[in-house]
């Protein structure tokens, strides 16, 4: 639901109105690690996007961005999984 709501706002060619305070909420709570690494990248990817289309801070972002990339990393091939 939350990818459904944030695709949107990118395909916008201006900055987005926050009228509900969907774009201030935090993905934190989906972010966590039990959620698919894939997903979480991408949800990350959506919100660096919408916040940079606001011209507010993606710092924190970006930084929560490469540890998730580092964690994929590590979660990648194995010595026993063909590259």
């Amino acid at each position: 639901m939350l990818i459904q709501a944030l695709a949107p706002i990118i395909e916008m060619e201006d900055a987005p109105e926050d009228n509900l305070g969907l774009l201030r909420l935090s993905l934190a709570g989906v972010l966590v690690s039990n959620v698919d690494i894939n997903l979480r990248l991408y949800l990350r990817s959506l919100e660096i996007v919408v916040l940079f289309k606001q011209e507010r801070d993606i710092s924190a972002s970006i930084e929560s961005m490469d540890a998730l990339l580092n964690e994929a990393g590590s979660q990648g091939c194995t010595d026993d999984e063909p590259e």
